[in-house]
């Protein structure tokens, strides 16, 4: 009984783990693309070139 529980928790634990390493990839992922679209602004507009975000 002890062991299938164990292997229970074990299991959840890994699920989230999964969870959050999707979570945390798709938050990265999402932050550069903030990054690269603030640095893109700054150096369009330096041009003094209307910026518009596709």
């Amino acid at each position: 009984f002890v062991w299938k529980l164990i292997g229970n928790s074990v299991d959840v634990l890994m699920e989230l783990l999964l969870q959050l390493s999707q979570l945390v990839w798709t938050f990265s992922k999402a932050l550069q693309s903030l990054w690269s679209n603030c640095t893109n602004d700054k150096t369009i507009n330096k041009n003094g070139l209307p910026h518009r975000n596709v």
